[in-house]
């Protein structure tokens, strides 16, 4: 075995490790400083609170607590993996129930949408795309290939799901403001279904 075939094997581990971390939920800490780079960042952490942002095991596992409020029992199953140097694509089918409120929030980590939970089970195809240096993740990315819009994907588009989201947003606002103080307005938000009436 080559040198480069043992890093592309590295390469490889970390990306499926890293992936298996960011479903499972947050865990142990030494086991995301073990798989995630000290300046890792994801691009999912865009739509996460404040204490998603920044770099590192420590963003990475509060990511995890992020969407392990609102999925419970996810499961990956890996169609595809491609390797190329320092990078490497996971194609994989994920499943999962969506059983607590989801927030996303915009660039500023203002509460933009709610989405609380169903209850209902969800299977999508996903592209994670992860960058490596060391033999550790210092990069991940997720393109989903399922439905658009993340109301066509949890399964609930109906006025009393709307209602409720309308509801729970305005809850998520008002606990930051409690807990913060007052924040600049909420700019519009592609996955916001209100600013775009």
């Amino acid at each position: 075995m080559t040198a480069d075939d043992v890093a592309r094997l590295q390469a490889g581990t970390a990306a499926r490790d890293a992936l298996a971390l960011l479903l499972r939920g947050p865990g142990d800490r030494n086991a995301f400083a073990a798989v995630f780079h000290a300046d890792a960042e994801s691009d999912v952490q865009t739509f996460g609170p404040t204490a998603c942002r920044g770099h590192g095991p420590t963003a990475m596992r509060q990511l995890t607590t992020w969407l392990g409020r609102a999925f419970a029992e996810l499961s990956v199953s890996v169609r595809e993996v491609l390797l190329d140097e320092d990078y490497v694509v996971v194609r994989a089918t994920i499943s999962g129930r969506h059983v607590g409120t989801l927030v996303v929030h915009d660039a500023n980590a203002e509460p933009v949408s709610a989405f609380p939970g169903t209850g209902r089970w969800l299977r999508f195809d996903a592209t994670h795309r992860f960058r490596i240096r060391n033999g550790l993740v210092i990069g991940h990315g997720v393109t989903s290939e399922g439905p658009a819009g993340a109301g066509a994907l949890l399964g609930a588009d109906t006025r009393r799901y709307r209602s409720s989201q309308r509801r729970t947003l305005r809850r998520a606002r008002r606990e930051l403001r409690e807990a913060f103080g007052p924040r600049v307005p909420v700019q519009p938000h592609p996955l916001n279904p209100r600013d775009h009436r």
